[in-house]
């Protein structure tokens, strides 16, 4: 999952001009910090956060998942201007906290740019990898992305 996550990352154009961004992010029931780096068009980000539900009681240390991708700005073509974006997101995609289960695909979102902040709101189609021993084959699933960063 790393290595084509990487290899993707590599296809987006990179400018000398970056700035990290820090904040909070929902994506999937998984809350957590979003880490964030941003060039002129592109961001790439990654989500280490424990998944919430209903029936989990709670979170626990141990159960911490990860998801993480890029963008690119499709509106104005930069990153520190309000507009749309779509990107590429990888990541942990399972509906239960005792098992695990990869999938990737995109995401098509709006991004919100203020002096000091900067909000997303998006939505993301990924295919769930296929999981034999629970006899799962690979599916479609759409989940809902937002997060708030500080600039």
């Amino acid at each position: 999952m790393y290595r084509l996550l990487f290899a993707l990352l590599c296809l987006f154009p990179v400018s000398t001009l970056a700035g990290g961004l820090v904040g909070v992010a929902y994506v999937d029931n998984l809350v957590g910090p979003n880490l964030e780096w941003a060039f002129t068009s592109t961001s790439v980000y990654v989500v280490p956060g424990v998944r919430f539900s209903q029936k989990s009681s709670g979170a626990k240390k141990d159960d911490v998942r990860f998801v993480g991708g890029a963008r690119m700005s499709i509106d104005r073509g930069r990153m520190d201007q309000s507009g749309f974006y779509v990107g590429f997101i990888a990541g942990d995609f399972s509906n239960s906290r005792h098992y695990k289960r990869n999938g990737y695909g995109g995401e098509l979102g709006y991004h919100l740019v203020k002096t000091s902040t900067r909000w997303t709101l998006g939505g993301a189609l990924v295919v769930r990898d296929s999981d034999a021993k629970r006899n799962l084959n690979n599916e479609p699933y759409f989940t809902f992305t937002a997060s708030v960063s500080i600039r």
